[in-house]
């Protein structure tokens, strides 16, 4: 299991364990979870670069990351 810290605009610090073969859509619904938000209006990105639904963490590189 890895653990990935999620940052949001207003400065809410998340953090959420899951597997590096977990989807970003299984991160978003975890993320949601947390927030009380549906995960469809949940848009992760790294360097201005929004992250697609159905890639992988590990396909994404993310590993113990922040994003």
């Amino acid at each position: 299991m890895i653990e990935i810290v999620v940052n949001d605009r207003f400065d809410k610090i998340i953090k959420v364990k899951c597997f590096p073969t977990d989807t970003i859509f299984i991160l978003k619904k975890l993320v949601a979870a947390h927030i009380g938000t549906r995960p469809e209006k949940l848009v992760f990105q790294k360097s201005n670069i929004p992250y697609k639904d159905k890639i992988t963490l590990e396909d994404c590189e993310i590993y113990h990351h922040q994003i």
